[in-house]
């Protein structure tokens, strides 16, 4: 009669795995909280609901839903949980690009001549009101937060450090884990990042900030490690240098570090540098490894 229906939703999934990990891991007095975003890739699937778009491993558009995830890691490595995952699609209406919310914030959208950017704006709108509009910087700050405070609901002592790729290289992920959230957090930098450092143009004469990619840092070391594969090249006596300063945005300093892999003569593995942002205070080298930077 469908008295024992039940429908098995995110936030049941959700709220499920994060018991599971806090139970597991929330007496330990630090965690090391690994999030990324992850494609569900459904290339011929044609007909399922607010199916979107996503690339697939050659770049190329195709139909698929988007994930952010969450796994946790106790210092030692040795124990390793799924904490949360959030499941979305650019194929819902409620799905609000980044760019289209500045535009929206800024009034362009409804001031706009176009009827279509006029009507989005008064669906956007609504969907700010009902607190519905998804994108991706929403759910991941929703998600943090989530994973936050669950673990410091069992252990108020707790130290957590949130670590993220690219594209979350932004003052607002900063300023959310460091003040809001009051936990650590180490991001990795897009090369195209700058540093406090100016220089001038020889071309035009005027001050342009130098890349952090090619600043010089305050404090180095240089580590060598025996045997280093890579793909499926190993390395003899390759070379870890780790460079590391400050980087002060808003009158807020950060730790930056630069990693750079290189080989026995000293040429660079990568064709870029490793650039991380952290608010942890970096003194020396070691604690680098200590911080799973």
């Amino acid at each position: 009669d469908g008295s024992l229906k039940s429908v098995l939703d995110e936030e049941k999934t959700s709220g499920g795995t994060r018991e599971q990990s806090v139970a597991a891991l929330g007496d330990e007095a630090r965690l090391i909280i690994l999030h990324d975003p992850c494609d569900i890739r459904k290339e011929y699937a044609e007909e399922m609901e607010n199916l979107g778009k996503v690339r697939d491993l050659d770049g190329k558009l195709i139909n698929g839903y988007s994930t952010f995830n969450t796994v946790a890691v106790d210092v030692e490595g040795k124990n390793l949980y799924p904490v949360d995952i959030s499941v979305y699609s650019n194929g819902d209406e409620h799905y609000v690009t980044v760019a289209e919310m500045k535009k929206f914030e800024k009034g362009k959208l409804e001031a706009s001549e176009d009827k279509d950017e006029r009507e989005r704006s008064e669906q956007i709108e609504q969907f700010v009101e009902e607190e519905s509009y998804i994108n991706l910087p929403k759910l991941s700050q929703k998600q943090l937060k989530e994973v936050s405070y669950a673990f410091k609901g069992k252990n108020p002592e707790i130290s957590l450090c949130h670590v993220l790729d690219r594209q979350f290289d932004g003052k607002d992920y900063f300023e959310f884990i460091d003040q809001e959230l009051e936990d650590e957090f180490v991001i990795r930098c897009k090369v195209s990042r700058n540093s406090n450092d100016v220089e001038v143009d020889p071309q035009t004469g005027k001050n342009v900030a130098v890349k952090l990619k090619d600043v010089e840092f305050e404090q180095s070391q240089c580590d060598v490690i025996k045997k280093l594969k890579v793909k499926k090249k190993v390395y003899q006596d390759a070379k870890c240098l780790l460079e590391w300063g400050t980087l002060t945005l808003d009158e807020v300093d950060y730790s930056v570090v630069r990693v750079t892999l290189q080989d026995s003569q000293g040429k660079a593995i990568y064709k870029q540098p490793m650039l991380l942002i952290t608010n942890i205070k970096v003194k020396k080298g070691e604690q680098i490894g200590r911080a799973h930077v």
